[in-house]
């Protein structure tokens, strides 16, 4: 038999057709493509001022935006590093809201005679039956966040070095 007519019984037996569309939809697909689409059941992000001064009061904000809104107890806390101390908000806290999408909490903390070089880490947890879930924030006082190991490298002006011409790669900018 030739492969011409392999392929051809090949494609009948698996229902394929020549030149007509399809009028079904593929059922099966359509429900696992549903499904691939995931949501988290909350997403966190930490805002604070870009340049911090030592001794001053420090105001941060803490949004958790929710996309499963029910009685889990979530839990939030807060690390300091050394030499700043919280002056409002809580370092631990369970929250249990069945009504609000999003919840804010703000902190204000203060900074003692230097910027740490340690950042403000707050955890978000909520964990429910056969499911978890945890965002980890952080606070580096105005320091720039670090570079992923896999992001294109950054090159200065080229420049001769013994006799021969280089392009240097930036690493703090």
């Amino acid at each position: 038999m030739s492969p011409f007519l392999l392929l051809v019984f090949a494609l009948a037996a698996s229902g394929a057709t020549c030149g007509q569309a399809s009028t079904a939809p593929d059922r099966p697909q359509a429900a696992l493509q549903e499904s691939a689409r995931w949501t988290p059941p909350f997403v966190a992000s930490l805002e604070g001022p870009k340049a911090p001064r030592p001794g001053e009061l420090v105001r941060l904000r803490l949004t958790v935006v929710r996309h499963l809104v029910d009685e889990t107890p979530m839990a939030i806390s807060l690390s300091l590093p050394d030499g700043v101390e919280l002056a409002e908000g809580q370092l631990e806290e369970k929250v249990v809201d069945a009504a609000s999408a999003t919840l804010v909490r703000e902190y204000a903390l203060r900074l003692g005679p230097e910027i740490p070089r340690e950042r403000v880490v707050v955890k978000v947890e909520q964990e429910g039956e056969g499911w978890g879930a945890r965002a980890e924030k952080a606070y580096a006082f105005g320091a720039p966040d670090p570079r992923d190991l896999q992001a294109p490298l950054r090159y200065g002006e080229p420049v001769e070095v013994g006799g021969h011409r280089i392009r240097p790669v930036k690493l703090d900018e």
